[in-house]
């Protein structure tokens, strides 16, 4: 019971909340064959000063502004590549939610890809910023930690500035 509630509210949260893409719209009164894909795009070689925004005052070194660009590139192009997966997945359930005929198995398969890539996305995310407290001084972490804490305030908690035992492999 409690897997069907899941399934159903994550289906409504992918049917109802989710803002449609403009290219995905489907002509008023008619479903179409098959969701349209999203396209991947090609990650720019953003130039980001790693002495700007929230790396801003933490006089980081030569060496940590190249590892701290290569860290940022490898979570780009990981966005990249997943991004139009997830926005493919989300609009697959869309369109079995929709659809005349009601496919359960489909639409809870449909479910379990978009919560995969929203895992794999996450993971991304928290290993770039386990990257990066691991190259950071502990006085570094500590000028970081407080500064996420003013960007973001009490409302998104930010985790101490606790240095890994050992830095992740990559």
């Amino acid at each position: 019971m409690k897997k069907h509630s899941l399934v159903m509210g994550t289906l409504a949260g992918m049917t109802f909340f989710t803002p449609a893409l403009p290219h995905a719209q489907e002509p008023e009164g008619k479903l179409k064959a098959q969701a349209p894909q999203v396209q991947a795009r090609t990650p720019k070689a953003v130039s980001r000063t790693p002495g700007r925004g929230q790396y801003a005052g933490l006089q980081l070194s030569e060496e940590q502004q190249e590892k701290l660009k290569v860290i940022q590139q490898e979570e780009r192009e990981g966005m990249a590549k997943l991004r139009p997966q997830m926005a493919n997945a989300q609009l697959e359930g869309r369109r079995l939610a929709r659809a005349e005929t009601i496919d359960k198995q489909a639409i809870e398969a449909a479910v379990e890809r978009v919560a995969e890539l929203q895992g794999q996305l996450f993971r991304l995310r928290v290993d770039s910023e386990l990257k990066l407290r691991a190259m950071l001084t502990p006085e570094q972490l500590e000028m970081w930690t407080r500064s996420l804490r003013r960007s973001y305030g009490p409302s998104r908690p930010v985790a101490p500035p606790v240095k890994p035992a050992s830095p992740p492999e990559g």
